[in-house]
């Protein structure tokens, strides 16, 4: 966890119990506290991430006021609140202003607001999964991949965990110049080395990383390397979509444990029904996931069982549907390209953009900070308030 880099510029009275404060925080690391601004400055090496400074000190110190504006730093003054103070803070660029006898119980959330702010927004995983073959799983996965960056403008990685018999590739129209087990041989697995092995899907934000092109060296890749893959995967990519096999290997499990969520892909006859309902059970009993983790899609939806029936077969809902399509799905494979690039307009892919709708929501504009004049209380700020 990368801890908040904070600097101290605070009287004598107020530096060591705000220092003792802070030792307490895991968010927070102080890396120069003095009685001087300069020295707090100057004792912090990089710039830090937050300076924290007395009115006292600004006032002490009026020619370093313009220097923390000009630095860019992010300024929270504690002070009384009388009109000269409210003005050395915005002359600093003070984002904030605590009331410096009310320091223990205002300066906790404002650090913890700003703390908030450089977190990095949860980057999902997903794991598409069928206990049983030709339901769409890989269609779906690759599609839904598309419809994720399409959405959301975000880097896509989407990865073929089908160790022996995955067809991403194929489907994808990509000759594979590397594949999972290329990178389960590096011998770092940095961002940039484990990127450098995925491939482009043209026109789409996705890059996929293959499965082996040759089954037996399935075997090479353990259920731990497998997850080192997918969580530096996660740090480089802000979603990642992965394609599992069939059954419960120990790759298999460790994808699906390691998954923020788990869509498990059926079709509507008799068979495949009863495959889900063992697959839910081992899901609730076995690995224990929670509901919320498992989303079930119908692919096919109104060609066989009815949803209701399906629905009571399996003791829940089906969340989302897929409708059966014609030829569209089957024309898009044989050519190797996405059905969200051949027909956007094709039923499939406007149900599959609804799926990304739900699981994949556009990013929402970053809130401006509230300009510190804004909240200052109705005084002077030209003259003697």
């Amino acid at each position: 966890m990368v801890r908040l880099q904070m600097a101290l510029a605070l009287s004598a009275d107020l530096l060591p119990a705000v220092v003792r404060w802070a030792a307490q925080s895991t968010d927070l690391a102080v890396t120069a506290a003095s009685p001087d601004l300069r020295g707090a400055l100057e004792g912090a090496g990089p710039p830090p991430d937050l300076v924290v400074v007395d009115d006292v000190v600004l006032r002490e110190n009026p020619g370093w006021i313009g220097r923390l504006r000009e630095q860019g730093l992010t300024v929270v003054v504690l002070g009384a609140e009388e009109a000269e103070a409210f003005r050395r803070a915005l002359a600093a660029g003070a984002v904030d202003f605590i009331r410096r006898d009310a320091w223990a119980q205002e300066l906790p959330a404002v650090v913890e607001r700003i703390v908030a702010a450089r977190r990095p927004e949860p980057r999902p995983l997903l794991a598409v999964f069928s206990p049983k073959g030709g339901v769409g799983k890989s269609t779906l996965a690759a599609n839904l991949a598309c419809a994720a960056g399409g959405r959301t403008g975000a880097k896509v990685a989407l990865v073929d965990f089908d160790l022996q018999f995955g067809d991403l590739a194929t489907l994808l129209g990509i000759e594979p110049r590397a594949t999972v087990a290329d990178a389960a041989r590096l011998p770092s697995l940095t961002q940039d080395a484990l990127s450098r092995l995925l491939q482009p899907v043209e026109k789409t934000a996705v890059s996929l990383l293959a499965s082996p092109l040759n089954p037996l060296e399935a075997e090479e890749i353990t259920a731990a390397r497998a997850v080192e893959i997918l969580d530096a995967l996660r740090r480089a990519y802000e979603v990642v979509v992965v394609d599992t096999a069939l059954g419960y290997t120990d790759v298999n499990v460790a994808a699906l444990d390691v998954a923020d969520l788990i869509l498990v892909v059926l079709t509507p006859d008799v068979v495949t029904v009863r495959s889900v309902v063992r697959a839910l059970d081992l899901f609730r009993d076995g690995f224990q996931y929670p509901p919320e983790k498992v989303r079930l899609v119908l692919n096919r939806d109104g060609t066989g069982l009815r949803r209701d029936e399906i629905a009571e077969a399996l003791g829940r809902p089906i969340d989302f549907g897929l409708p059966s399509d014609g030829a569209w799905p089957v024309r898009a494979a044989n050519q190797g390209t996405p059905l969200w690039l051949m027909n956007r307009q094709s039923q499939f892919v406007r149900a599959t953009e609804r799926i990304a709708e739900a699981l994949f929501p556009r990013p929402q504009p970053a809130r401006r900070p509230r300009a510190l004049a804004r909240r200052l209380p109705p005084l002077s700020l030209t003259g003697r308030g």
